[in-house]
């Protein structure tokens, strides 16, 4: 499939399901482009060979940072770009491919795609948390030299 395509339809998706959980009007672009880029990035990855594991890290941190600059253009909360954002990327395919595996009494397979699916969780996880730390880190500290400035005038 086309890049443009994999672009117009995650957009497409994170901003449906954005709406489905009444994301203001003016944000839904914002919620869009979160969505898109994540995918892009998990797409390109995914193409160049990388580990899916590692390709949905990247993805999640792309998210996670797309998701900080548009909370501060907006001024609205980190969670109304990054829950939306990381639908393109949750591995739900993987989850109902473990659950039919286990139906069908693959338990090898069942096994080996569950751990893939929990792998892939936990690099989302580790992303989102990596970036929401690292700002969090960050704004503490321009906190303090701003304090430190104004004590200093």
């Amino acid at each position: 499939m086309p890049m443009i395509a994999h672009f117009t339809y995650s957009l497409l998706a994170t901003i449906g399901y954005a709406i489905f959980f009444h994301l203001p009007k003016k944000l839904l672009i914002y919620a869009g482009l979160t969505g898109a880029i994540g995918w892009m990035v998990n797409v390109a990855l995914t193409q160049a060979e990388a580990s899916i594991a590692f390709s949905n890290l990247a993805a999640a941190i792309a998210v996670a940072m797309m998701s900080e600059i548009f909370s501060r253009i907006s001024k609205n909360p980190v969670t109304m770009f990054v829950i939306p954002g990381i639908l393109p990327i949750t591995p739900g395919y993987s989850l109902y491919m473990t659950m039919y595996y286990f139906t069908q009494n693959q338990i090898e397979n069942a096994l080996a795609k569950g751990l893939q699916t929990l792998a892939v969780a936990g690099a989302i996880a580790i992303g989102i948390m990596l970036v929401s730390s690292f700002g969090k880190i960050s704004r503490n500290i321009i906190a303090r030299r701003l304090k430190k400035d104004r004590h200093d005038v």
